[in-house]
């Protein structure tokens, strides 16, 4: 892979890296204020440790890691989809926050790791998550706007990474076909010295005997 290519990977990881962690401790700092104490604690806890468990089996396991990655997604857009239209899911969001952002946010870290690892697998799951939050940005309650920026935000990082794909290849097509050019042709003909014949030794005189 080029150099551009992983200049635009690991800045598409970074800047997914860095947005989804600030959002994390920002909905935890906010759980811990309200509602508070041991329930605000047990709220966190109830998303953040199975997010860190994704995120620890993307950094040790990418295979397993990028089946889970894929079930993950499609669970959280439909869930986001389907809740969207319901009402009362939509006041049970007005009281507790906006559960459907959280979901988002919590899929979007392990997606960041696995793009360590499994970089065309990651961009496409973040892609898919980016595409679907920006549409659930335009649906009514309390976190369309938070939606909004987490949608921003991901389709950022999943074109930087869909990028870094794309160079990536085109470089490694272009180095295989230079190889292709330089070692693909005929060998150079190498001219051997014939050995120059020895001619034969002239045939000795006869010896005549001498007279008596």
């Amino acid at each position: 892979m080029s150099i551009f290519a992983r200049t635009l990977e690991w800045t598409g990881i970074g800047l997914l890296l860095l947005f989804t962690s600030l959002g994390v401790l920002f909905v935890v700092g906010e759980a811990m204020d309200e509602p508070g104490g041991m329930e605000g604690a047990v709220l966190a806890a109830s998303w953040v440790v199975p997010m860190l468990a994704v995120v620890a089996l993307a950094w040790f396991r990418p295979r397993p890691a990028t089946w889970v990655a894929s079930v993950l997604v499609g669970a959280v857009a439909a869930f986001d989809l389907v809740s969207s239209s319901w009402d009362a899911f939509v006041r049970m969001e007005d009281q507790r926050g906006p559960v459907r952002a959280v979901a988002i946010l919590a899929t979007a870290l392990p997606l960041a790791v696995l793009a360590v690892h499994r970089l065309r697998s990651a961009a496409l799951l973040t892609g898919v998550l980016g595409v679907i939050t920006l549409l659930l940005s335009f649906t009514e309650g309390p976190g369309s706007n938070a939606m909004g920026i987490l949608g921003v935000f991901i389709c950022v990082g999943a074109a930087l990474l869909g990028s870094a794909v794309a160079v990536g290849q085109i470089a490694d097509r272009r180095a295989e076909r230079r190889g292709r050019g330089s070692g693909g042709g005929a060998a150079p003909a190498v001219l051997v010295p014939m050995p120059t014949p020895v001619s034969a030794a002239p045939p000795a005189p006869a010896r005549q005997d001498e007279a008596a």
